[in-house]
């Protein structure tokens, strides 16, 4: 009960701390003192992302999200002033038996996500599900290659690339055993294609102008780093110029 006090009491204080805070942009998320929990693990029980608008409700909703899982024994989480907007830091204390709880629900801790099978070579990596994202741009994000041995750290790392890519909405990796090797198979869902681009409610600057700061065309798959970052030039150019927009 004490440490579970010390950990509210530190999420507290920073609340406090960054209340003045709020609506600066999630610029990043960095995990601290774990071991057997996978990082998407974690991101999944949060709410505010990389790229999301900084809020200290948020911040408290993601504390209690985490703290419920049943392999967190301890946790902090407290904001810093990072690249122009907000950095979280997530410190986690892992319970004893936290990997038996992990693979109990399913999910490959990390000690076992890095092991590597040299018994096991893959024969063939494929992608299904791509149509307009070209080929050479997204086996340049797999690590795991044809030739190498099997290591599901790399198969779920490929995973994590693609989507961070910002062009895909789903990266699911599956693997089946041939006798002459092993297939590693990514089905991809693509964002759907650009038709146009439209900014509204501009009155300072006309489209035109704005447009140039931008590298979002049609005819491309939408990608939501470009996206993300097209708001960010913009807010930035109204901001310099002595104008607030809302984030």
């Amino acid at each position: 009960m004490r440490k579970q006090l010390i950990g509210l009491i530190s999420l507290i204080s920073s609340v406090v701390a960054f209340g003045a805070q709020d609506g600066y942009l999630v610029k990043g998320v960095e995990f601290k003192n774990i071991n057997e929990i996978p990082k998407e693990v974690l991101l999944e029980k949060m709410n505010m992302k990389t790229g999301q608008v900084f809020s200290t409700d948020g911040l408290l909703s993601d504390y209690n999200n985490i703290k419920k899982t049943d392999y967190v024994e301890e946790l902090a989480i407290y904001p810093q002033i990072y690249d122009g907007g907000i950095k979280l830091v997530v410190d986690v204390k892992e319970k004893k038996d936290t990997k038996e709880l992990l693979e109990h629900k399913g999910i490959i801790p990390m000690s076992e996500r890095e092991k590597v099978d040299t018994s096991l070579v893959v024969s063939s990596l494929e992608v299904v599900g791509s149509v307009n994202v070209p080929m050479n741009k997204i086996m340049k994000d797999i690590p795991i290659k044809v030739g190498g041995h099997f290591s599901k750290n790399k198969i779920l790392k490929g995973q994590r690339e693609l989507l961070e890519t910002g062009l895909f909405k789903e990266v699911i990796p599956d693997v089946y055993q041939y006798p002459e090797g092993l297939v590693v198979v990514y089905s991809v869902i693509e964002n759907p294609i650009i038709n146009g681009v439209e900014i509204v409610g501009n009155t300072k600057y006309t489209t035109e102008e704005l447009k140039k700061l931008i590298n979002i065309k049609p005819g491309e798959v939408l990608n939501l780093n470009e996206l993300r970052d097209a708001r960010d030039k913009i807010l930035k150019k109204y901001n310099e110029d002595g104008y607030i927009l809302a984030r």
